[in-house]
C-alpha cells in the first residue's frame, strides 16, 4: 500500500518540468483541469474500488489515477517544449537502483523495526545515505568533482 502511494508521489515529482511549464506558457488551466479530473475519478474509483479491495485498491486507484494525470500533463507541456530529452533514464535508474540497495541495509540494521529514536534516525540516515553514496560511485552516477561539490554544500567554511 505504501509503495503505491509514495511511487504516485514519485511520479509528481518527477513530472514537476512539465508542471512548472504549463503556467510559464499561460496554459495553467490544463494544469487544474486535469487534477480537478483526477481527483473526480479518484474519488469515483474509490467508490467503487475500496470496498472490495480496502487499502490495497486505494493505493492502486491512487497510483493509476496519479498516472494518467501526470502522462495527460506530460504530453500537454511536451506541445510547448521537448521535455523528453530533459529527462535522463540512465541517472534515474541508477539512483533509484541506489536508492534500494541503500533502504535495504539501512531496513536490515533496524531488521524491519522502524528507529524511533533520535539515535536510531542518525544511524539509519547514515547507513543510508553511505550506502547510497557507495552504490552511485560504483554505478558511475557520481564523479569526483560531484562529490567536490557535495563536500563544499556542507562546508564550514566562510
Amino acid at each position: 500500500v505504501g509503495t503505491l502511494i509514495v511511487a504516485a508521489l514519485f511520479m509528481d515529482q518527477l513530472n514537476s518540468i512539465a508542471q512548472y511549464l504549463l503556467p510559464c506558457v499561460d496554459r495553467s488551466v490544463v494544469s487544474r483541469n486535469a487534477w480537478l479530473g483526477a481527483g473526480i475519478l479518484n474519488v469515483a474509483l474509490n467508490i467503487a474500488v475500496v470496498p472490495r479491495f480496502g487499502l490495497r485498491g486505494a493505493a492502486a486507484v491512487t497510483f493509476a489515477t496519479y498516472a494518467l494525470v501526470e502522462i495527460y500533463i506530460f504530453a500537454k507541456a511536451s506541445k510547448h517544449a521537448p521535455l523528453a530529452r530533459l529527462y535522463r533514464p540512465d541517472a534515474l535508474l541508477k539512483a533509484a537502483a541506489s536508492s534500494a540497495a541503500a533502504a535495504a541495509a539501512a531496513l536490515a540494521v533496524f531488521r524491519g523495526a522502524p528507529p524511533l529514536t533520535i539515535q536510531g534516525m542518525a544511524i539509519g540516515v547514515s547507513v543510508f545515505g553511505a550506502v547510497y553514496l557507495v552504490a552511485m560511485f560504483g554505478l558511475k552516477g557520481l564523479s569526483v568533482a560531484d562529490f567536490n561539490q557535495i563536500k563544499n554544500i556542507f562546508s564550514l567554511r566562510a
